[in-house]
């Protein structure tokens, strides 16, 4: 999970909504031109926002079937259109039930536990989250009790180290361990491991080589 520097919004978008007047967000997709808005808008804020990584697990999802706007505040307990609308609160990630959106959905369904989540756009989830040698996602050591218990509540709420997510970055780690013993230059491998995702992943381990280098 990284930060998400939200840009302009669509002026599609925000003039859609504003003469249509949705009551609901089912209401968007009920005509084929809110359908429209709707893809156009999810792959600008996908590519623009996000670098066609998931906002949550950083898995690439430009090509996926189920890529879709998650809220970050469930609608089913924040239904206000200031929150069902707002564009802030708008996340691009692609189903599955085990990890991301979804898992979040399941499991959270408090508005207290829904507001203690890290929220990627407000907020920085690189202050919050390391890694271990393994690739593991932990909290940051030096966080306060409650900062701490928002770290594991995120980690958990979406499934942040499922086992498909562990060995994804488990592989992408080989792969740097085997550049970085090539000397090859930093920019060279952040190009190489684009398709991969996981860019705060391979950030990480650039900015802490020596570490990564010596836990083979």
């Amino acid at each position: 999970m990284r930060h998400i520097n939200k840009t302009v919004v669509p002026q599609e978008f925000t003039d859609f909504i504003r003469k249509s007047q949705p009551k609901t967000w089912d209401d968007i997709y009920q005509t084929e031109q809110g359908r429209g808005v709707m893809a156009r808008s999810r792959d600008y804020m996908l590519e623009t926002e996000q670098q066609g990584l998931s906002g949550y697990t950083e898995l690439p999802i430009q090509n996926s079937p189920g890529k879709h706007f998650d809220h970050f505040r469930k609608r089913v307990l924040f239904n206000s259109p200031l929150d069902v609308f707002d564009w802030n609160n708008l996340i691009v990630d692609a189903h599955c039930r085990d990890y991301g959106a979804d898992c979040k959905d399941k499991t959270i369904h408090s508005h207290d536990d829904n507001l203690a989540l890290i929220n990627p756009v407000a907020e920085d989830p690189h202050e919050f989250f390391t890694y271990d040698s393994d690739g593991n996602i932990v909290p940051r050591l030096g966080l306060n009790v409650t900062n701490q218990k928002r770290a594991e509540l995120t980690r958990a709420a979406f499934g942040l180290n499922h086992l498909h997510l562990k060995k994804r970055r488990e592989q992408l780690l080989n792969l740097l361990r085997s550049y970085l013993s090539a000397d090859i230059g930093v920019e060279a491998i952040m190009d190489a491991c684009k398709p991969y995702g996981f860019l705060s992943f391979v950030e990480y381990v650039l900015e802490n080589r020596e570490v990564y280098a010596e836990s083979r």
